[in-house]
């Protein structure tokens, strides 16, 4: 559904002839076939991406693309590009004084090293990643640096540091499902009184509803009184007046 939707959005782009729009598309369709395991089509989609947003000079947009090139080419084991436009994603971020695409850029470089087996070097990027991660409060990018940073301690046998990581890891996650439950309970009260609030309206309007019927039904039974009464007094006068010509006759 997703793939049809973004290729209905292409479709429009096209016609439009919006070329960061196509951009965009590419890159979402990209996303699809990278998150189904199909490389070849995600690498194809991301590269139209690329070509486009190099053309336009988008460097708002630029580095997440080059970011989501390093992570196929990564995936496909090709070290080589896979490092090359990490590194291009990672000097964009900076450019752009994006703290957050900063963080990724260096976790992403830290997963490049890991798979390389190049333990000391992916340590230095994912500390990197931990010092902006955590002035920044990413809780995310600390769970999964702090995890990574576990695993290369343990594959070096340093297995004190990777214990000490390890807690680390674990105590984020459970900040993490803390915090995600309070927002839970936070949606839910707001939800509940949302809905409170509803059906108090509801209520309000269907007694303010039964109150102008009411009056209705008051005024409309007064008018009818009214009418009734007028009836009656003109037969009282007409009468009164037939019995006044037939007593004079």
């Amino acid at each position: 559904n997703a793939e049809n939707y973004f290729l209905k959005s292409l479709a429009i782009d096209e016609e439009m002839a919006d070329s960061l729009g196509m951009a965009e598309s590419y890159n979402n369709i990209a996303t699809v076939y990278q998150n189904l395991g199909e490389d070849d089509s995600a690498l194809d989609y991301n590269l139209k991406a690329f070509r486009i947003r190099e053309l336009k000079k988008d460097k708002a947009e630029l580095p997440s693309t080059l970011s989501n090139l390093g992570i196929i080419y990564m995936d496909k084991k090709d070290y080589l590009h896979a490092g090359e436009y990490s590194i291009k994603a990672l000097h964009l971020y900076k450019e752009n004084a994006d703290s957050m695409g900063v963080a990724l850029g260096y976790a992403n470089l830290g997963d490049l090293y890991e798979s390389e087996q190049q333990f000391e070097k992916s340590l230095a990027y994912y500390d990197s990643s931990v010092t902006i991660s955590n002035k920044n409060k990413y809780l995310d990018y600390l769970s999964y640096n702090y995890q990574h940073l576990s695993i290369a301690c343990a594959e070096m046998k340093n297995f004190a540091k990777a214990l000490d990581y390890h807690k680390l890891y674990m105590t984020i996650n459970d900040s993490i499902f803390n915090k995600n439950s309070a927002q839970q309970l936070i949606e839910m009260q707001t939800k509940y009184e949302t809905e409170k609030k509803e059906k108090e309206i509801i209520k309000s309007q269907a007694e303010s509803e039964k109150q102008t019927n009411l009056k209705n039904v008051f005024i409309i039974g007064f008018i009818l009184m009214i009418g009734l009464a007028f009836f009656i007094f003109r037969s009282y006068r007409k009468k009164k007046n037939n019995n006044e010509i037939i007593t004079e006759q």
